[in-house]
Parts: structure tokens; sequence; C-alpha cells
């Protein structure tokens, strides 16, 4: 009996394993799909989006992590479309040599958090 629920076991394993591929693909094609229809109806993709739903006035960001994720010239864009405000200052704790980026959603930005029921 043990062979036999060991070789069921793995005969399930290598499926899922062969199956998988191709549910990464179709998720990258969702998401591919879904980012081009938020452009197309708002404007700005989802990872805009995501950004704007974090946007707060006592949310501060690291701006070398926003620099390095990429998230920097995205904040930029929308905030060029006047989506949301940045501040630059120093870190709350005082740290020399990196820069806190503070940013707020304006009303056109905040009608777009409300829209996807945020804050």
């Amino acid at each position: 009996m043990r062979p036999i629920c060991i070789a069921v076991f793995l005969s399930l394993s290598f499926q899922t394993f062969a199956v998988e591929p191709d549910a990464n693909a179709r998720l990258t094609e969702s998401v591919r799909a879904l980012d081009w229809r938020a452009h197309q109806s708002i404007g700005i993709g989802i990872r805009h989006i995501a950004l704007l739903l974090q946007a707060g006035p006592g949310e501060f960001f690291r701006k070398r992590t926003l620099e390095q994720d990429g998230s920097w010239l995205l904040l930029k864009e929308l905030e060029s479309n006047g989506y949301v405000t940045v501040r630059e200052s120093t870190m709350p704790d005082g740290s020399t040599g990196e820069s806190a980026v503070l940013f707020s959603a304006t009303p056109k930005g905040q009608a777009i958090v409300t829209a996807l029921g945020g804050k």
C-alpha cells in the first residue's frame, strides 16, 4: 500500500509542477490586461494605484527605497498628473544622508482612492 501512496503523491507532484508554469503565464497575462485597462480608464497603471493607496499625511518612505524599487519615477508621474503632492524632508529620526518622502493624495487622487474603496 505504501509504494502506491508514494507513486500517487509523486504523480500528483509532477502534474502540479507541469501545470504551474501555465498558471504563472495566465496570471502574468491577467496582470498585464488589468494594467492596460487601468491605463485606458483612468490614465495610470496598477503600480501607480498601489502607491496612491499608500498616500497619507503621516506616511513617509525612504527616498532611496523608492528609487531602488522603481516607485520614485511612478510617484513623480502621479505628481505631474495631479494625483499626489510630494514633499521631501529629513528623516524623522534625524538620520543624515537619508531623505524622507511624504506624499498625499490631491482631491483628484482621493477620488480614485474613494472609488476603489480605500481610505
